[in-house]
């Protein structure tokens, strides 16, 4: 089988060659789940922001729809301190008058 140095040189080139292809293929192998990893973080990534989306424009549309009850709210609650301002001035009003009438009677 192996008859002249050159058929163990061939040999032995057949086998590194074997060996090298090998290691090709392993290191596609590895190469290529590196990159399937990468894509299925991105794609866990682009879901995550995605989510995030959403939970805004629900966010943004709760708000939106709040705003004018607050608005609403602040106007009411406005005028009732101003009334109660209003009345309050009355009634300081009233009871210096009062007090007025009970220094004249006297």
């Amino acid at each position: 089988m192996l008859q002249t140095s050159q058929d163990i040189l061939f040999f032995c080139l057949a086998i590194s060659i074997v060996g090298i292809a090998v290691f090709i293929c392993l290191a596609l192998y590895y190469f290529i789940r590196m990159l399937k990893r990468a894509n299925d973080f991105t794609k866990g990534i682009d879901n995550y922001f995605k989510k995030f989306d959403e939970i805004l424009e629900t966010i943004k549309q709760k708000i939106s729809l709040a705003v004018p009850i607050g608005v609403t709210m602040s106007k009411v609650i406005i005028e009732a301190i101003n009334l109660l301002k209003n009345r309050r001035k009355e009634a300081q009003q009233l009871s210096s008058e009062d007090k007025d009438n009970i220094k004249h009677k006297k």
